[in-house]
């Protein structure tokens, strides 16, 4: 049996950012089996970098976990003034000889998120140093 053609959709899981609530354990279990189903069958994305996300006054600071990759490398969009898609392509330089454990993820990654505040598209800003990448995003002023 064949896979399918890998395409691109434009359904993503989004996770509401509350402050005030954590996820419990089972939630998390639950988002992350949803992603793994929505995501990495249509080939959008072949993995989700691990993050952390702040908020401020100012806007929002998501931080990614992406060695080897530089800002350039990385796309933000901004959807119905809320959300956010964060992706790009990892690629590593080739290991010599045979190779007998390969856990560092390679090609397409992304990860979605939605604020309760709207954001401003045109304040993003992305950098990369010391094997992260941060995405600086302003909320919109009133």
């Amino acid at each position: 049996m064949s896979m399918p053609e890998k395409k691109y959709r434009q359904t993503y899981l989004i996770r509401k950012l509350r402050p005030a609530r954590r996820l419990s354990y089972y939630e998390q279990t639950i988002y992350a089996l949803f992603d793994e189903l929505i995501h990495k069958p249509w080939g959008i994305c072949q993995w989700e970098p691990p993050a952390d996300v702040s908020e401020d006054d100012v806007g929002y600071t998501v931080v990614l976990d992406l060695p080897n990759v530089n800002a350039e490398q990385v796309n933000v969009h901004v959807y119905h003034e809320r959300c956010i898609l964060i992706e790009g392509q990892r690629t590593l330089k080739p290991l010599s000889g045979e190779i007998v454990i390969a856990e560092r993820p390679v090609g397409g990654f992304c990860r979605v998120f939605e604020f309760d505040d709207p954001v401003d598209a045109d304040s993003i800003q992305v950098e990369a140093a010391d094997g992260a990448v941060t995405v600086q995003i302003h909320k919109k002023s009133s």
